[in-house]
């Protein structure tokens, strides 16, 4: 089977025309979706008071529809810590905390970034300074929003990230 993996899909929650066309031409396409074909698109929500789109809700009956949580506080440092054990690789609580600090929330990231830290420490113990030298700084992150907040024509929010880098 293949899987196809649509990244930031918010043509399935804008209102403009762009997305209503998009939108139509995926109806069409789940139709005829290869049977080896496993795709799964998502977005992010801005709160969690935002419902499913009524217009993909239209798209359940040729899928599935799930509604994840952002993994957060004690739950996040749990499923870290659970990924570095599946990897036979363990890591202090102080340096625990300090990852989840760092990365992003995002599992395929924070699975990378696990994947990278135990190849760099080859073996022995990982520190702070292992953590600082290899996940990008906040700076990055905070560009990376940037950008996406006037991708997304999101002035307030722009501004606001501006405001914080300066």
């Amino acid at each position: 089977k293949k899987v196809v993996l649509v990244y930031n899909a918010n043509f399935l929650k804008n209102k403009d025309k762009k997305s209503e066309n998009t939108l139509k031409k995926l109806e069409n396409y789940l139709g005829d979706l290869p049977e080896n074909l496993i795709l799964i698109m998502y977005f992010l929500v801005d709160s969690d008071r935002d419902k499913i789109p009524p217009k993909l809700l239209k798209l359940s009956d040729k899928g599935v529809i799930v509604k994840g949580k952002k993994i957060t506080g004690m739950s996040l440092s749990k499923k870290v810590e659970q990924i570095f054990s599946s990897k036979n690789k363990k890591i202090g609580k102080t340096e625990l905390a300090y990852f989840c600090q760092r990365i992003q929330n995002d599992i395929s990231s924070i699975k990378n970034e696990i994947d990278k830290l135990i190849a760099y420490t080859d073996g022995r113990d990982i520190t702070k300074e292992d953590i600082s030298e290899l996940l990008p700084t906040k700076i990055e992150d905070d560009i990376f929003a940037l950008t996406n907040a006037v991708l997304y024509k999101k002035t307030g929010l722009a501004l606001t990230i501006l405001s914080d880098l300066t």
